[in-house]
């Protein structure tokens, strides 16, 4: 999408007057391009996300470009309409998609965030400006109102009613042309009334509105000179600085943040590779995996052990749901673990984290947006809420029991080895102890067989 927003970028910047109609045919029917590609994707969004859609500001940014491009299309070629102040506003929606190409690189739209959070802080600088700007108004008009025009006090810019000297020192504000129009009031030409006051029959510009009036004629006073210096120096050196250093201390607050939008990024990606469904919840082993894929010090980068991921995520000390971790309270225990650590490497000692922080906005406004949903697990009586460790503790006793299960029946299959392999043993020892018959010759065999028939014979004869 990032290099649609550059194309159609390009597209606008070709456009010019007096081209032919062949050309800006051409223009036009590549703008009905990209109004559909933006219009595909902000409805692909709002079908995948469906409300929450609206909850990112930059999505009902695009939103309202996308709708104020589509009515302005269907002014032009349904109901005929091709000009006017209001299609011409209509049209002016497609600048606004210019701005979309922020989102497609992280160091700009970084930038533009940084700016966004320090209006908060700006606010006060414009509201201290406007009370400045305001007596400074009211004194101008009580002082200067009945000078004669003259030079650069002119009836564009004077101190003859409240509005017009409001406007007359904002230009001031600028630097413009203060010091010549200062040397104007401050002088006093000749014939001018040097003590105007108001008469019942007041006939002179700025006391009546009448196109017959007599204009004013009054001297110039040097008391014009310590009022606009020192408006300038209050307002112009002073105020307006302030705005310059609010912005630089929010980007010094942004370089220095242990918290920066990308790492948020980073979880994200992260978690959605174990949550593709997007509940917000993940298996607590599966939360290791995320541990293990984030960049130190969020996460190790890939070089975490079982048992370093382990005591990382125990440390988190997060309650445990029915459906899983929920992911804020993952996100937020990181948070915390990281900006205790920052701070300790800064010789300070933090035991909690603040979501007021300016660094945790987008935390804050995440948590806001969806809270915690998940069914919370207890013990029996109900007293006790499961945490991670309450999961490590089932784990390991589950580890355990098998563990000792298998050393169990590893005992039992050891026994019955052991006793057949001794029965093996006997039974070869008893082969061992059967006499073998020497080997003779068949004679002696012969011989030894009729002696034993005689032997036989005699001991019958005895019986």
């Amino acid at each position: 999408m990032c290099s649609s927003d550059l194309a159609n970028t390009a597209v606008m910047a070709l456009t010019f007057y007096g081209q032919s109609d062949t050309y800006g045919a051409a223009m036009t029917a590549l703008n009905y391009i990209f109004a559909a590609i933006f219009t595909v994707e902000a409805a692909l969004k709002l079908v995948a996300t469906r409300i929450r859609y609206f909850e990112d500001s930059w999505n009902v940014f695009d939103f309202t470009i996308v709708v104020g491009t589509l009515v302005a299309i269907v002014a032009n070629e349904a109901l005929g309409f091709d000009g006017g102040a209001f299609v011409m506003a209509i049209r002016a929606f497609r600048l606004g998609r210019i701005v979309r190409i922020v989102k497609g690189f992280p160091n700009l739209r970084n930038m533009v965030n940084t700016l966004i959070s320090t209006v908060a802080g700006l606010v006060n600088i414009v509201l201290l400006l406007a009370l400045l700007f305001f007596i400074y108004a009211i004194l101008g008009v009580q002082m200067f109102a009945t000078i004669g025009f003259n030079g650069d006090l002119s009836p564009h810019a004077n101190f003859r009613s409240f509005w017009m000297s409001m406007l007359t020192l904002f230009r001031f504000s600028t630097g413009e042309n203060w010091n010549g129009f200062m040397y104007d009031v401050a002088r006093a030409p000749d014939g001018c009334d040097a003590d105007i006051e108001y008469r019942q029959d007041e006939t002179r510009c700025g006391f009546v509105k009448s196109a017959t009036c007599e204009p004013l004629d009054g001297c110039g006073t040097p008391i014009v000179y310590p009022y606009l210096l020192s408006f300038t120096i209050i307002v112009t050196f002073v105020g307006m600085n302030l705005f310059i250093s609010v912005i630089l201390d929010g980007f010094q607050q942004q370089k220095d943040a242990v918290v920066k939008p990308d790492d948020l990024e980073q979880f994200r990606e992260a978690w959605a590779e174990w949550d593709p469904e997007a509940t917000q919840y993940v298996h607590p082993d599966n939360v290791l995996h995320v541990l293990q894929q984030l960049r130190r010090p969020w996460g190790f980068g890939g070089e975490g052990t079982e048992e370093m991921l382990r005591k990382r995520l125990l440390a988190l000390q997060l309650p445990l749901y029915k459906e899983g971790l929920f992911y804020y309270d993952v996100f937020l225990g990181l948070t915390t673990s990281v900006m205790i650590k920052s701070a300790r490497a800064h010789g300070t000692i933090l035991k909690a984290v603040n979501l007021k922080s300016p660094e945790l906005v987008e935390v804050r406004r995440a948590l806001k947006r969806y809270g915690k949903k998940g069914t919370e697990m207890h013990s029996g009586d109900g007293d006790v809420r499961f945490t991670i460790h309450h999961d490590y503790a089932a784990m390991m006793l589950q580890r355990n029991l098998q563990v000792m299960k298998a050393n169990r029946q590893a005992k039992k299959e050891g026994a019955a080895r052991k006793s057949a392999r001794k029965l093996d043993l006997e039974a070869t020892a008893d082969v061992r102890n059967i006499p073998v018959l020497p080997s003779i010759s068949p004679t002696a065999r012969d011989a030894a067989a009729g002696a034993g028939v005689g032997e036989m014979t005699d001991r019958k004869s005895v019986v």
